[in-house]
């Protein structure tokens, strides 16, 4: 459970990045190598999530806490624990 805690401002980080990543590729009309590489990535990691995932993944970067998300989504707290803990084996 701490380590969950722990966790979560790596979590929130790579949320930012990857939303950071998209945004900032496709505006661009012309790519280089590296940004549709780095948009492939950063799709390939957002796809690879489930859509409950993304839905914990969208309220922790509104910085709601696990009780609240639990409440909102209508699941146990422990259940936002599991959803954190696959998103953070995905990202890793």
């Amino acid at each position: 459970m701490k380590k969950t805690s722990a966790k979560l401002p790596f979590i929130l980080m790579a949320a930012a990045i990857l939303s950071s990543a998209l945004v900032s590729c496709k505006g661009k009309s012309e790519k280089t190598a590296k940004e549709e590489e780095k948009l492939a990535e950063s799709e390939n990691l957002l796809n690879s999530l489930t859509s409950r995932e993304t839905e914990v993944l969208e309220l922790l970067t509104e910085g709601i806490n696990y009780k609240s998300i639990a409440g909102k989504l209508i699941i146990s707290e422990t259940t936002v624990k599991t959803h954190v803990n696959n998103i953070f084996q995905k990202l890793q």
